[in-house]
């Protein structure tokens, strides 16, 4: 298929992403193997903890799930879902978008989350 990310573009990704997470200051944090989830994180947000995860079998569009731990406080400030808190990034593959820069969209839209120094 065209569009289909390589094991080899799913592996730059999730690594590019997990290195730009911890340099946010995130921590990397157990993950439920049943869930089929490679890397999870908590980071420290403007509006409380956001838990981050990372799959490595995306197929069509580069995604990290993430969801805020106070939807209530995270809706007044980030389009998030108002119920759950979800905040997931998605970057579909496209000719024109390699691993490494869904990878860096990923981090800017993490980054923006972070409480203003």
């Amino acid at each position: 298929m065209r569009n289909k990310i390589s094991k080899k573009d799913r592996d730059i990704f999730v690594e590019a992403v997990t290195n730009g997470l911890i340099k946010m200051g995130a921590k990397i944090t157990p993950v439920d193997k049943y869930n089929r989830l490679d890397v999870g994180f908590t980071l420290e947000t403007s509006v409380g903890e956001l838990e981050i995860s990372l799959r490595r079998d995306q197929a069509f569009i580069f995604m990290v799930f993430s969801r805020f731990e106070d939807a209530t406080r995270a809706k007044a400030r980030f389009c998030c879902n108002p119920y759950s808190g979800k905040y997931n990034f998605t970057c579909l593959k496209d000719e024109e978008t390699s691993a490494r820069k869904a990878a860096d969209n990923a981090i800017k839209y993490f980054q923006q989350t972070l409480p203003k120094k």
